[in-house]
């Protein structure tokens, strides 16, 4: 079974608790918030993505190395199952 995760649920820039629920970030800290794409996983944030302000995903330090490494295998996991199953286009 794949679980979908998401990275930013583990990042040091998370900024949490807005009255909104806006999803924000060190990255996209105001505007329109975290953009779907990340958030959806459909773009990873350990890399550029449009906008980001230089800001990367950083893991959270309070969280151990091992819960850090195996969440990180899920996101893996789960963005590879999301690729292949997309829907071919044409």
């Amino acid at each position: 079974m794949i679980t979908f995760t998401n990275l930013c649920l583990i990042c040091d820039h998370l900024i949490t608790g807005g009255d909104d629920g806006e999803r924000t970030c060190a990255a996209y800290p105001d505007g329109n918030g975290i953009p779907v794409e990340i958030w959806d996983e459909a773009a990873d944030h350990r890399s550029y993505q449009p906008g980001d302000n230089g800001v990367r995903f950083t893991p959270n330090p309070d969280k151990s190395q091992e819960s850090i490494d195996r969440y990180i295998a899920r996101y893996e996991d789960s963005r590879a199952y999301k690729e292949s199953n997309q829907p071919i286009n044409g």
